[in-house]
């Protein structure tokens, strides 16, 4: 998360306020609930990961201490969006290898 420097201060408090409660217990695991990936741990931990909807949550968990982020520079979200459609639209045919 990020807020940029040219907002306004008013935006930019209501910015850091939503990320606050965005980060806390209840909201991710609301989020989780509404299909999304939680950013807490402990939300994996919850009894919801005992629900068969969410028998995903103890092997993503487990997979955390292993993940590292790939495109580690400031530029990489936009970077990966590109990548992502370019060979998304490789595999299907849309484009060929080389173009994409």
């Amino acid at each position: 998360m990020a807020v940029p420097k040219n907002l306004p201060d008013a935006q930019k408090k209501a910015a850091l306020a939503f990320s606050r409660w965005f980060l806390t217990a209840g909201a991710q695991r609301a989020y989780a609930e509404a299909g999304a990936i939680p950013v807490r741990s402990d939300t994996y931990q919850s009894d919801l990961s005992r629900s068969p909807k969410y028998r995903w949550m103890p092997a993503y968990l487990e997979m955390q201490k292993y993940a590292s982020q790939e495109l580690g520079y400031a530029e990489g979200a936009p970077v990966e969006q590109i990548l992502g459609l370019r060979l998304n639209q490789a595999l299907i045919g849309e484009m060929s290898s080389a173009k994409a």
